[in-house]
């Protein structure tokens, strides 16, 4: 059985956690774990007494969705679903947000690889292999060096795309 936001919300503010976490049959530290990921404020440490004296903060807002929070949560590991927002009628498109690079620069993603795959030895094949781990990947000998970092440097909106991973 599944339990949405909403509800768990209004149970974790109407009574302590150890016995909301009973009902579910799981600890209560796991369920403030629960709370976490779908984004849930929860009473903190003392609430239940200072509201019998009449001094507890009063009970905040269920905050709004963001994109990717979890709507649910299922103890017996049901599929999860997750907040995407939809585009309403009449908003215009959302634009895709291009970097733009001053011209005569290298992609910072390129920079200092042409300094680095030149100081690399071949390998047995004949292609360069730097030691630098945090670098362009580029499968390249020592005579195409030059010519493949110019390819990729001019293209420098396909070079952001696969440094973000979504041409992979």
């Amino acid at each position: 059985m599944a339990v949405s936001r909403e509800t768990l919300f209004e149970e974790v503010w109407a009574e302590p956690m150890l016995r909301v976490a009973a009902r579910y049959g799981v600890s209560s530290s796991f369920l403030g774990r629960v709370c976490e990921r779908l984004n849930v404020p929860r009473p903190g440490r003392g609430y239940w007494a200072q509201l019998e004296v009449g001094k507890a903060d009063p009970k905040p807002a269920l905050p709004e969705l963001r994109p990717g929070d979890e709507l649910e949560w299922a103890r017996d590991g049901e599929p999860r679903r997750f907040f995407r927002p939809t585009a309403h009628p009449g908003d215009p498109p959302a634009a895709p947000t291009k970097r733009t690079f001053p011209p005569g620069t290298t992609h910072p993603v390129l920079a200092g690889a042409r300094d680095i795959f030149s100081a690399a030895a071949p390998n047995d094949t004949g292609y360069l292999r730097p030691t630098k781990r945090k670098l362009v990947d580029v499968f390249v000998s020592k005579e195409q060096l030059e010519r493949a970092l110019d390819f990729l440097d001019a293209d420098k909106e396909l070079v952001s795309r696969l440094a973000v991973g979504e041409l992979l």
